[in-house]
Order: C-alpha cells, then sequence, then structure tokens
C-alpha cells in the first residue's frame, strides 16, 4: 500500500484532540517501530499508554512517579514529555495548580493505523510515516538536562560531608581501612 494512501485513510481527529479515548496496541506497535526514537522515550510513551484509564483515554501520574515505575530520572521523564508535546505524541491535560496534570499519547493523524491488526508491511510503513513526521519537525533546542537512569551520577550524600572533613562514622565505631584515622582540618 503507497504511504499517501496510508496517510489519506488516517482517521481523523474528533473533538479538535488528536485523540479522545485509548489508542489501540497497533498505535504503541507503530511507535515502537519508529527507528527515530530512542529506546528511554519508548519506554517512557508505553507506560503512559499502559497507564491511560477510562475512556478519555489519559495517564495522570507525576514525571516522579513515572520515573521510579521505569527507572529513570524525574528530568528524564519531563524532557521526554516536552519533546513528545513538540512532535505530537502526547497531549497535556492541566488539572490546575497543584494538582498532577492529565498526559494522553497518540500518534500524529497521518500516522495512526486504520486497522487493528497489522501486517509487517503496514507496520514498517506505517513507521516511515511517523519517521518521516519526526524529520519533518525541527527538533527542539538541546538542555543542559542529562538523559539518564536515576541515580546514575548520583554521589552518596555522606561522600560530600566526608569529602568536606566532617567526620561520618557512628560513635565508636571502627575506622574503614580507606579511612584516615585522623582528619585534617586545614
Amino acid at each position: 500500500m503507497p504511504l499517501a494512501r496510508l496517510a489519506r485513510e488516517a482517521p481523523a481527529p474528533r473533538g479538535g484532540d488528536l485523540v479522545s479515548q485509548r489508542l489501540p496496541w497497533s498505535h504503541a506497535r507503530v511507535l515502537k517501530a519508529s527507528r527515530r526514537l530512542n529506546p528511554t522515550y519508548k519506554l517512557i510513551w508505553l507506560e503512559h499508554l499502559a497507564l491511560a484509564h477510562g475512556d478519555s483515554g489519559t495517564a495522570h501520574i507525576s514525571a516522579k512517579g513515572l520515573g521510579a515505575r521505569v527507572g529513570l530520572a524525574r528530568v528524564t521523564v519531563e524532557r521526554a514529555r516536552q519533546d513528545f508535546l513538540h512532535f505530537g505524541l502526547i497531549t497535556k491535560h492541566e488539572r490546575g495548580l497543584g494538582r498532577t496534570d492529565d498526559w494522553t499519547p497518540c500518534l500524529p493523524p497521518t500516522c495512526r493505523p486504520t486497522v487493528q491488526r497489522l501486517t509487517d508491511d503496514d507496520l514498517e510503513r506505517y513507521a516511515e510515516l511517523l519517521d518521516a513526521h519526526l524529520d519533518s519537525i525541527a527538533r527542539p533546542a538541546p538542555t543542559d538536562e542529562p538523559l539518564e537512569p536515576a541515580g546514575a551520577n548520583l554521589t552518596h550524600p555522606m561522600s560530600e560531608l566526608r569529602d568536606a572533613g566532617v567526620e561520618t562514622r557512628r560513635p565508636g565505631a571502627e575506622p574503614q581501612m580507606s579511612e584516615p584515622l585522623t582528619h585534617s582540618h586545614e
């Protein structure tokens, strides 16, 4: 099936939203087959899909909570969400000050399968449409925030104290072989 025909057959958005109900699994297969999204972004998007509840298909979870579920830092989830918004792969429903926003995973209209079961050829074509969509949108400006697993570069809180010369052993505990017996405060 030609790419142009697949794009024409994609269902139109309903009610002004990109998606108004939970996505079928065929949409997730298209995203997973993309060659432009890295595995971390795919994991985050799929977790949103897994958590999408009810007819609205929205996931109600903080970046910290979602990061804890998949072993990623909060900033990684926040950065992925911003990129998803930029590329049209998620919609954000603000719920007001102090309340966790709702997130709805979606695909751009031209990348949505029209059938529940995709053949391998159809899957490849839809993934190509998604990759073409991603390539057609300018990448967001890079940030200094890391995209890494939670705790990857964290130091133990006690190591900062030891580096500052503060005694960190419990009273009466024997010093470890790697610790000096005395601390010099110069």
